[in-house]
Order: structure tokens, then C-alpha cells, then sequence
């Protein structure tokens, strides 16, 4: 079992040195993020089904979502697959931007600034 650990190791480091050169790696690389952020800006309006769905249904589906496209992202068998992967990822994402509005249920105008910050401290 170990010497076969070791091949796929040296293996897998072996492959990441031969990419083809590294702007071929980078551009894959910044892909990768692109695809997420485009996702990201272009699904913001979902915030606004905080105050539209029930939190129970909603905060359930976002959870479910995000965690279950971000495991996925581990057996990705291809470039194009991680491409869609990471675009889901940012569709997942990009509705907790409406945490606020969310959290403006519960608190009042004066309590609300700061657990937006706590939430957010504890985000990064």
C-alpha cells in the first residue's frame, strides 16, 4: 500500500511540474475563479428570496447545495466538469449575501450593524 501511495504521489507531482508550460496552468487557474465570480455577481438577485421563501426551506436548500457541489469538486474527472462545478458553486454562494436582510428579522436597526459584522468576521 505505501509504495503505491508513493507512485501516485510522485506521479501526481510529475504531472503538476509537465503542464505544458505555466500559462496553460494559470489560465486554467484563473478560469476556475472567473467561472465563480460570474456566477456570483450574475446570481445576487437571490438575496432577495430571504424575505420570499421560508428560512427553514431556504437556508436548508443553500447549505445543501453549496456543500454538496463543494465535495464534488474533489472528484472532478475533467477541466470542464471543475469549470461547471465552481460556476454552481458560485449560484450556491451568492445567495448569503441576503444574510442581512435575514438577520433584520431578529434584531433591531441599532443591534443590527454589529451582528452583520460578527457574521461576517466569522465568514472570513
Amino acid at each position: 500500500m505505501d509504495d503505491d501511495l508513493l507512485r501516485r504521489t510522485t506521479d501526481a507531482a510529475g504531472a503538476a511540474k509537465d503542464d505544458g508550460g505555466a500559462g496553460r496552468g494559470k489560465a486554467y487557474f484563473e478560469w476556475a475563479l472567473a467561472s465563480f465570480y460570474i456566477a456570483y455577481i450574475a446570481f445576487e438577485w437571490m438575496s432577495l428570496l430571504w424575505s420570499r421563501v421560508p428560512a427553514h426551506v431556504y437556508v436548508a436548500s443553500l447549505v445543501l447545495s453549496w456543500g454538496v457541489v463543494a465535495s464534488l469538486q474533489a472528484v472532478a474527472t475533467s477541466y470542464p466538469v471543475l469549470i461547471a462545478l465552481r460556476f454552481l458553486l458560485g449560484v450556491g454562494e451568492a445567495g448569503f449575501t441576503g444574510i442581512p436582510i435575514y438577520l433584520s428579522f431578529f434584531f433591531r436597526r441599532e443591534e443590527l450593524a454589529l451582528r452583520t459584522a460578527i457574521f461576517i468576521s466569522g465568514k472570513a
